[in-house]
């Protein structure tokens, strides 16, 4: 496929679209207004300012208390980031303070530079309406506004890939001269360190630009690429070195029961493997849009698929050869295939379904559909993606306000408990909300054996003023971990004062009379979680070494 796919650089990447002299007017416009309507909804949520919470805080707790230097070395609680947007981020912080704005910052300003080269591949590789389809679906995702504004790497990881596609796209328009090759070999090689899925892009685009330069033979094309190849590979290899170095053998362990549901398994069988191939792409479609649109935008990537084979040009290979390289990774357990860690993969994604759209458009024009009304009902659908920003969550876990209600109202000899889950964001507030070390303490993690909940609780009674602070509960067989702490502290003591905010809440407990309570009470056996795994439900990941 991609040997029947790949044309010299001279040839023209859009066989499909009219030239920019005949376009319409209103093309550039309506790009303009769907770009300020994704900007927008980006930086409604960047200015919302939502609680960090329990992941975000995680990667922070290694970004904000470490050196440049440090950062190199495995990252605390299980985390993993590429060394280039850690020091990003360390810059930033290092300016600016360890502040939400901060460390949202970099993310943020990778997720509007995403919408730019997002237009900027797409009118290099569709037609018109294929290109405004393509682009109204990518402004309005609501994964894609929601990771603008979190403390990890994802909306980086896919302006990286935007970037080296558009790099590979202008390298097919034009000759490939010393100053171009330099900065694209440059550009290449530092990718890896920025983005860690870049490798995936890099292999793709590399192949394709190979290809081209293979049907050239004879022209010099084949030698002024080498050296940039080279570079690519270079960086790519010591990005590779570097990376396993970050990751200690216990973490790997970990996170390979974490993500044990997100590996090709080509070692069960051809049906396995398809079945899973299958999940993998309804999974990401409903994941970056409610239904019924999640389903339309499926069908318009198969259409796009089938229109860029027809076209022959490669765009089709500089799309989708990253993620079937994933995919093909993801097999021996190198990278895992989820929702969020295949971010990078989803302008590609948009932009073939785009391709789908824009010869739908075409083939029910030549059939006597009236052109203005196929592009109504385009528009319509593309725009009616809009309601999928409703579902961007801009709240996860607000311990924020939560913890400053504490603050406010908590008195000398309170205790403090602090649920182990919501124990990252905690640490992160705890400075700037007047909790010194030691003035509280995190209950520990039993999800094997929720009995050591109980005996947890247990310790804490005698007292009168006691204090849960509870965010990112556990849950496993719908038996929920905050419903099993709340109802056994509901039962022994007695409910002073609460408080609530999305996904956290902290209530004030007397627990003077909790032995009178408990004896006057049948006993309270809590169901074992049946969790003996130790890795994909296990603590290492949410509590760390403390």
């Amino acid at each position: 496929m991609l040997t029947s796919m790949a044309v010299p650089a001279g040839d023209a990447v859009r066989r499909d679209a009219p030239g920019d002299s005949a376009r319409p007017r209103f093309v550039p416009l309506a790009l303009a207004l769907v770009l300020t309507l994704g900007a927008a909804a980006r930086i409604v949520a960047y200015a919302a300012n939502r609680s960090i919470w329990t992941d975000e805080a995680a990667l922070a707790a290694s970004i904000v208390h470490r050196s440049f230097r440090q950062l190199a070395a495995p990252l605390e609680f299980a985390q993993v980031a590429p060394l280039g947007f850690l020091w990003l981020e360390k810059g930033v912080v290092s300016l600016f303070g360890a502040s939400e704005w901060a460390l949202r910052l970099v993310p943020f300003l990778a997720a509007l530079a995403s919408l730019v080269l997002f237009v900027l591949v797409a009118r290099r590789v569709l037609d018109d309406g294929g290109a405004l389809f393509a682009t109204t679906l990518f402004a309005v995702a609501a994964p894609l506004i929601y990771f603008a504004t979190e403390t990890k790497q994802y909306s980086s990881d896919m302006a990286v890939a935007l970037a080296l596609v558009l790099l590979a796209l202008r390298l097919r328009e034009r000759p490939l001269d010393a100053p171009r090759a330099a900065a694209l070999g440059v550009a290449g090689a530092l990718a890896p360190f920025l983005s860690q899925p870049s490798l995936f892009v890099l292999a793709g685009v590399g192949t394709v630009l190979l290809l081209d330069a293979a049907r050239g033979a004879g022209d010099g094309r084949a030698r002024r690429l080498a050296p940039v190849l080279l570079a690519w590979a270079v960086g790519s290899a010591i990005a590779i070195l570097q990376a396993m170095r970050a990751v200690s053998p216990v973490d790997r362990r970990y996170l390979e029961g974490y993500w044990s549901g997100a590996f090709l398994p080509l070692d069960h069988g051809l049906l396995a493997s398809l079945r899973w191939l299958w999940r993998f792409a309804a999974d990401l479609a409903a994941w970056l849009f409610p239904a019924p649109w999640g389903w339309l935008v499926l069908a318009c990537v198969a259409v796009g698929i089938i229109a860029l084979v027809r076209r022959r040009d490669g765009v089709l290979s500089l799309l989708l050869a990253p993620l079937v390289i994933a995919l093909l990774a993801s097999a021996p357990r190198l990278y895992p295939m989820s929702a969020r860690v295949s971010l990078f993969i989803v302008p590609a994604i948009l932009l073939t379904a785009g391709a789908g759209a824009g010869w739908l458009l075409r083939a029910t024009a030549s059939m006597g559909v009236a052109r203005g009304a196929v592009a109504l009902v385009l528009a319509v659908t593309a725009l009616a993606c809009v309601a999928s920003v409703r579902y961007a969550s801009l709240t996860r876990e607000e311990l924020r306000p939560v913890m400053r209600w504490v603050a406010a109202h908590r008195r000398g000899g309170d205790i403090v408990y602090v649920y182990y889950g919501a124990a990252r964001a905690f640490d992160f507030y705890a400075p700037r909300l007047g909790f010194a070390p030691g003035s509280y303490q995190v209950g520990r993690c039993s999800r094997a054996d929720w009995r050591g909940y109980v005996a947890d609780l247990d310790s804490l009674k005698g007292h009168d003023r006691v204090w849960l602070v509870l965010a990112h509960p556990f849950h496993k067989a719908g038996i929920r971990e905050d419903s099993l702490v709340l109802g056994y502290l509901d039962r022994v003591g007695h409910l002073r004062a609460s408080t609530s905010a999305p996904g956290a809440l902290a209530r004030l407990y007397d627990l003077s009379d909790g032995a009178r309570a408990a004896s006057t009470l049948p006993p309270f056996t809590p169901p074992a979680s049946g969790d003996t795994s130790g890795l994909r439900d296990g603590c290492w990941g949410a509590v760390g070494p403390r």
